[in-house]
């Protein structure tokens, strides 16, 4: 960190899916709100916050069809509680348009437009075609918004001559890809794709120099040490954290929607380390864990079908089908891929087993929803004279609610 005496600007700009939350009525993430607080006491330091026009006015179609897709369930509340309520879709507009300039004061917000003559077209024009990021490879254009937003950055960066850092934060992995390809400046951090990690950051911009170097150079190893890729090694597993997690948030983890039968857990990630502080010789850091559940229940495909067997999950020849009918044998559990009436492939049928009293029929196991449950697990290590991690300790693990 520098003298005190001098001010650094940390210009931030957030992408849609960052300033995206549920409540609509705060119309951007208050994890924005957090962070300026924490770091609102810190005179060293100015945070100055940017939002792409581009993704606040997607951030308001957001809202905006959310809302008219529940128009008929407000409307029932309304008649039930005798409330006189506009719910046109112009008097919905209006509405979100007020919170939305309400949340930018608040949060003391710059609306970033883009100028439309400093854009390069040619370039976008370009990537559209080749399907360069962040356009996506697929037979449709996708990705325009994310190259306008691309745009908005580079001009927003051009401007930001004084700032000591500049951070862009999503989560779009080909939006940052595009990012990464396109600028080559030390003073631009591209590597945060969520506000807690842009929390830990600000947090190492505040340590003085020498301190912020260690800390470099102990961050790689600390993730390593924490978990190994591809490998079952790492105080994640010595410490057995996953079976803590579940054993202590059990009711959490078993609860059923109405719609399921029963659930599985689903993919983990494993988010880097985000440093919080400092005392001693011991770095105590948080490791956020995102834990996919997936909620099941089991329907009644159709009677009247072809079956393929497969062979490890990936279907065999079409000599190889089997015409169910009423007249032919019953066939045996195992693993099929079904046509139903005939018509192309529509799903697959991991486990099916002929019923008693209808041995064509096939029931399935269709996933109805999902949800994922985020859990912070604070922990500490010591850094020996050699800037080497080392003594791992567990402090807490809390769910993210």
């Amino acid at each position: 960190m520098e003298s005190n005496n001098q001010i650094s600007t940390i210009s931030i700009v957030l992408d849609t899916n960052i300033i995206f939350c549920k409540n609509f009525a705060d119309f951007i993430n208050p994890d924005v709100t957090k962070i300026k607080d924490i770091f609102m006491s810190d005179k060293s330091i100015q945070l100055v916050w940017f939002i792409p026009e581009i993704a606040m006015r997607e951030r308001h179609y957001q809202i905006l069809q959310a809302l008219l897709e529940n128009k008929k369930w407000a409307h029932n509340f309304t008649r039930i509680f005798d409330l006189e309520v506009d719910l046109s879709k112009e008097s919905l507009e209006y509405r979100v348009q007020k919170i939305q300039e309400e949340a930018v004061r608040r949060n003391g917000i710059r609306i970033q437009k883009l100028n439309i003559v400093e854009t390069d077209w040619n370039g976008v024009i370009y990537d559209s075609i080749n399907r360069n990021p962040p356009f996506r490879k697929s037979d449709k254009e996708e990705g325009f918004r994310d190259s306008l937003i691309l745009q908005t950055f580079l001009q927003i960066l051009k401007e930001s001559k004084d700032s000591k850092k500049v951070f862009f934060i999503t989560d779009d992995e080909l939006l940052m890809r595009a990012l990464k390809e396109r600028i080559d400046n030390p003073k631009v951090d591209l590597s945060c794709y969520s506000l807690l990690i842009l929390e830990g950051r600000l947090k190492e911009i505040q340590l003085p120099d020498p301190e912020q170097n260690v800390l470099e150079k102990v961050r790689a190893l600390v993730e390593i040490l924490f978990i190994r890729p591809d490998s079952k090694e790492g105080f994640y597993y010595s410490e057995k954290i996953e079976e803590k997690i579940f054993a202590k948030y059990h009711s959490e983890f078993s609860k059923l929607p109405e719609s399921a039968e029963y659930r599985e857990i689903g993919l983990r990630q494993i988010n880097p380390p985000q440093y919080l502080k400092k005392e001693n010789d011991r770095y105590f850091w948080n490791s956020r864990i995102n834990i996919e559940i997936k909620y099941f229940q089991t329907q009644h495909l159709s009677n009247n079908f072809i079956i393929i067997p497969t062979v490890s999950g990936s279907p065999v020849h079409s000599g190889g089908s089997i015409v169910i009918n009423p007249s032919s044998d019953s066939i045996s559990t195992g693993s099929y891929v079904y046509r139903e009436n005939y018509l192309g492939e529509v799903g697959i049928v991991p486990n099916f087993t002929p019923t008693s009293d209808n041995p064509y029929s096939v029931f399935s196991n269709v996933m109805t929803s999902s949800r994922i449950i985020n859990i912070d697990v604070e922990w500490t290590v010591k850094v020996n004279e050699g800037n080497q991690p080392i003594e791992p300790e567990l402090i807490d693990i809390e769910i993210v609610t």
